[in-house]
């Protein structure tokens, strides 16, 4: 019988299984619930170095007939003769992780009223540049309160244009790049 052994994966190998079509979500596992706020906060903990638990997947060669994409979205099959890792615990978080820094937006039936589909769109996370270290929360959703350069999206920062980055906050008292 083979034993569970814990092993360290960075987030950017993650996204990237992820993309690849190797996480996949069992069809056992409930929908993706958590709101974009959560997400935030998530991410906001990520940032500030706070333990956000551990994820728990199954490595293995066998195929499941029911598994489900991360957060309902479209993700590539799983290469062929390859492992695939079906998360067993931490699906909100793997989920909020993703979404909040590919920027997607997620399709989910509206668990309140049970009548119509709801969009939440991830790209909406943003990193709130006016905060100090001990504000409340960083990574935020709502910047109605701030202006352009004051903010900037999570997806935008981790997998933006750095030319089009530079200019956007050059004349910015925020940074200074010399």
């Amino acid at each position: 019988m083979a034993e569970a052994k814990p092993d360290f994966i960075k987030y950017e190998n993650l996204l990237s299984d992820i993309d690849s079509g190797r996480v996949k979500i069992p069809q056992f596992q409930r929908e993706y619930v958590w709101s974009k706020e959560d997400a935030a906060k998530l991410i906001d903990s990520v940032l500030r170095g706070y333990p956000i638990g551990t994820f728990i997947l199954w490595k293995t060669r066998d195929t499941l007939r029911s598994i489900r994409d991360i957060g309902g979205l479209k993700l590539k099959d799983a290469p062929l003769d390859d492992s695939i890792y079906y998360v067993l615990d931490g699906q909100q978080r793997i989920t909020s992780l993703y979404a909040g820094i590919k920027g997607v937006s997620i399709k989910r039936e509206n668990f309140k009223s049970k009548k119509l589909d709801i969009i939440e769109d991830f790209s909406q996370i943003y990193i709130d540049l006016t905060a100090e270290e001990n504000d409340e929360q960083i990574v935020v959703t709502e910047v109605e309160n701030l202006s352009e350069i004051q903010y900037i999206s999570l997806n935008e920062l981790l997998e933006g244009d750095l030319i089009r980055l530079v200019n956007k906050f050059k004349d910015s008292e925020l940074i200074n790049i010399n």
